[in-house]
């Protein structure tokens, strides 16, 4: 809702004084930030609890507790495949996806809300954290990628970083940065150098 009424009143401006565009969208993209600082609040004060309850164990263990009797209630039973202590696994397609996208989305909007910065900090402290005690005391591995999944997070996330340079350049021009805009021209050289560099 935030994001639709930020676009429609840039664009009933934008119809009525076409000059001034660029004033216009300067003016309304610190209004979206506000949903992707939304996003990164609840992501961390909600998604990461979350993932450490383990939800859907948790409530076959309870099952479990309440429809078996303690005599019956055997640690073979709970440790079996299909019981709440069976072997868990990371579904790394939506996982490293969640990962990438609020990487990118930092990167592309720390310019125009700083504060999303430290959210984001507080957010991967957490998520270094859970998932660190997740691979010691909760999940089983049952592949080695030798690597493999490394190759395409770099990649990704300097595509991220290359468009968070594009988009602090443009800003700052947006915003009339006449002293900035060339000293910023070496940053995408500097990122590109450095990627083939450790490629």
């Amino acid at each position: 809702p935030l994001y639709s009424s930020a676009a429609s009143d840039v664009y009933k401006r934008q119809i009525q004084n076409p000059k001034a565009i660029l004033q216009l969208i300067s003016a309304a993209l610190p209004k979206v930030s506000i949903l992707f600082i939304n996003y990164i609040i609840t992501v961390w004060l909600s998604g990461v609890p979350y993932k450490m309850i383990r939800r859907f164990c948790a409530i076959q263990y309870l099952w479990y507790r309440s429809c078996t009797s303690n005599n019956a209630l055997t640690r073979r039973m709970l440790k079996n495949p299909d019981g709440p202590f069976g072997e868990t696994r990371v579904g790394y397609g939506t996982e490293i996806s969640d990962v990438l996208y609020v990487l990118c989305v930092v990167m592309l909007y720390w310019v125009i809300a700083p504060i999303v910065l430290i959210l984001a900090t507080g957010l991967f402290w957490s998520w270094y954290f859970m998932w660190k005690y997740q691979y010691v005391f909760v999940v089983t591995r049952t592949f080695e990628s030798g690597g493999k999944f490394w190759y395409k997070i770099y990649r990704y996330s300097m595509l991220g970083l290359m468009a968070g340079t594009i988009t602090f350049m443009a800003y700052m021009g947006i915003k009339e940065g006449i002293q900035q805009g060339p000293l910023l021209v070496p940053l995408p050289i500097i990122i590109v150098l450095a990627w083939r560099y450790t490629e």
